[in-house]
């Protein structure tokens, strides 16, 4: 009994639109665990230190 051979076979989408995406388009709204909108970045101190490699 022969197995049948399929060959592999690759599919390409290429995708092209007019102009860029606009900036008011999508809103991103980060919240923290308890659900509740952060508005601002955390700012921490920077970690200075040397890696041995």
């Amino acid at each position: 009994m022969k197995i049948l051979y399929m060959s592999p076979r690759i599919n390409v989408l290429f995708l092209q639109h007019e102009h860029s995406i606009a900036t008011g388009s999508a809103t991103v709204t980060p919240v923290n665990s308890n659900n509740v909108v952060e508005s601002e970045w955390d700012v921490q101190p920077d970690d200075i230190k040397t890696i041995d490699w």
